[in-house]
């Protein structure tokens, strides 16, 4: 089954008869909403009345690129900060998840078409992983051994590792991407780019806008992520992956139920 693109720089829409004046989505790179220069965009439909209700960006090559780039200019002064600062971000951001829970399971449940209560659990395992991630000034840790043969010690250490992109599905709008990737990732100082799912990408939007909520004065640092048509994502984080500067690409989806969604 294809997914029907919206060229709106052709000035045509494969699905003219389901358009009644959806939100044009934006993405993000170093806090920044913008417009993509592409003209191309994907619809994202309310399942339960099988309507659009608002249209995703297919961003270019080189927007995707800008994304990367900022997250890589941000790791150096995210990654040195304490890490009992970057987790004061979270502990906050746990707050600010528990006080928008009924209103993300609402925006989850109308994108996604779970039930509510299946929409609430989805944004409740997020939460429980941004809790786990206040924890990391303890986890992240490291060991010594002193004398592990004559006159050697040992030590070791974990450290920031850099920029890691994350490539999540449809199905856990909120419970993936913002629970098993991103809080995690950040709280040991590396920094992200996240490549939400485009059928459901509203409920990444919003959380996102509340993680950048959560940490005033250190969001222009290090917060970055983005929406993406899927395929520019996997080529960039391909050719990133043989590059010289190392990027971690975490997926969370079958490459090949990608393509076949896409008729390719």
């Amino acid at each position: 089954m294809s997914i029907p693109v919206l060229d709106h720089a052709t000035g045509e829409s494969t699905t003219s008869a389901t358009l009644d004046v959806p939100k044009r989505l934006k993405f993000c790179v170093n806090n920044q909403w913008r417009e993509t220069s592409s003209g191309r965009y994907m619809p994202v439909y309310n399942p339960s009345i099988g309507k659009v209700m608002a249209e995703t960006p297919c961003c270019t090559a080189r927007e995707v690129e800008e994304a990367v780039e900022a997250a890589k200019t941000a790791f150096p002064a995210w990654s040195s900060k304490p890490v009992g600062a970057r987790v004061q971000v979270l502990f906050r951001y746990k707050s600010i998840l528990d006080e928008h829970l009924g209103e993300l399971a609402t925006l989850l449940a109308t994108e996604m078409g779970k039930s509510l209560d299946e929409a609430r659990g989805d944004v409740l395992k997020a939460i429980e992983v941004v809790e786990l991630a206040c924890a990391v000034p303890v986890t992240m840790q490291g060991r010594s051994l002193m004398q592990v043969s004559a006159g050697h010690d040992t030590v070791s250490y974990r450290e920031p590792m850099g920029v890691f992109a994350g490539i999540a599905p449809f199905n856990f709008p909120a419970m993936i991407p913002f629970g098993w990737m991103i809080p995690l990732a950040i709280a040991t100082g590396n920094t992200f780019v996240l490549k939400a799912a485009s059928m459901v990408p509203q409920t990444g939007m919003r959380m996102l806008e509340l993680l950048v909520e959560a940490g005033p004065g250190l969001r222009q640092a290090w917060l970055d992520s983005g929406l993406w048509d899927e395929s520019v994502v996997i080529r960039q984080a391909a050719a990133e992956s043989e590059a010289p500067d190392d990027i971690q690409v975490e997926f969370r989806r079958e490459l090949v139920l990608g393509q076949d969604q896409r008729g390719n």
